[in-house]
């Protein structure tokens, strides 16, 4: 089966074979090895870090019609979020990870409200 770390980088690899870009959000560290290896340019990679803030931007400023995201992600990331705000939807849910199996998030009373006004 071999190790995890050999798995991230040959996807690593093959991110760097088929996009142009390509943005990380929570695993940049995991994929970096392969995505290097195969000569993708630094300037072509996007750390994320951890959340939607920083993707969100960048995609929005950089994206142009015509272009073609893939949006793949861990099930408890939720970045269909990422999808439905570029679609125009307002995405104020900005936590990391969410374990809600009931529902989607284009469902989700939570996509437009945030968790933030629950808190006050």
């Amino acid at each position: 089966m071999g190790s995890q770390s050999a798995h991230y980088r040959a996807l690593g690899d093959r991110i760097a074979q088929i996009a142009q870009v390509a943005v990380f959000v929570d695993s940049y560290r995991e994929y970096k090895a392969g995505v290097h290896k195969a000569g993708m340019p630094p300037q072509a990679l996007f750390d994320g870090g951890r959340g939607l803030g920083r993707p969100l931007e960048f995609l929005h400023r950089e994206l142009r019609s015509g272009d073609v995201a893939l949006i793949k992600g861990r099930f408890s990331q939720k970045l269909e979020r990422i999808a439905l705000a570029l679609e125009g939807r307002p995405v104020r849910c900005m936590i990391e990870s969410c374990d809600v199996r009931s529902t989607q998030c284009h469902a989700c009373p939570m996509l437009e409200k945030g968790w933030k006004a629950t808190l006050m």
